[in-house]
């Protein structure tokens, strides 16, 4: 199983079943984060195979850099 997991603490660690899980500050997303720069949509993970993909629905960053549109990587 895979888990996101937030180093600094400032979530728990979450379990991603499924293929998508979607990321935001609204109450109808899977995982529910507010906080600073949170949008209602904010983003989507995606399991293709073995590979996880980051879908930027608003905002999104990752290390402090922009998301364009989409960022895979390997698990």
């Amino acid at each position: 199983m895979l888990i996101l997991n937030f180093p600094n603490g400032e979530h728990g660690d979450f379990p991603i079943q499924g293929n998508r899980v979607l990321i935001g500050a609204a109450e109808s997303n899977d995982l529910v984060l507010r906080g600073k720069g949170m949008e209602p949509n904010h983003a989507e993970l995606w399991k293709e195979g073995e590979a996880v993909v980051l879908v930027n629905r608003s905002s999104c960053q990752v290390n402090g850099a922009p998301v364009e549109e989409r960022l895979s990587g390997h698990q």
